[in-house]
């Protein structure tokens, strides 16, 4: 997991296809503006590690990322099967997203 290269304002998760796709949108020439970021890597490819690419594993992994860096509700921006999680996520976590 990393934060992008802008630091402050609003929080927004983005998340890549997949599952099983390194964090190809972090580049600070994409970074929503005046925004913090966040770009996690999906389990089981790059710094993440192994594990099952089940949506209900990657929406505990989303809710446990949010939770693990003190966001109480972000933004989700989403690219192919990261529109999908984005969407499950905001189904079942309301409370969580923003935007």
């Amino acid at each position: 997991m990393h934060v992008g290269v802008n630091c402050r304002g609003p929080d927004v998760v983005v998340l890549t296809a997949g599952p099983g796709c390194v964090q190809y949108l972090e580049r600070g020439e994409i970074s929503p503006l005046d925004h913090r970021a966040w770009y996690p890597e999906p389990r089981g490819v790059g710094r993440s590690g192994g594990g099952p690419h089940s949506m209900e594993e990657a929406i505990a992994d989303l809710e446990g990322v949010r939770e693990a860096v003190g966001v109480d509700s972000w933004i989700v921006v989403g690219h192919s099967w990261g529109c999908d999680l984005g969407v499950r996520h905001t189904v079942e976590r309301p409370e969580a997203v923003k935007g």
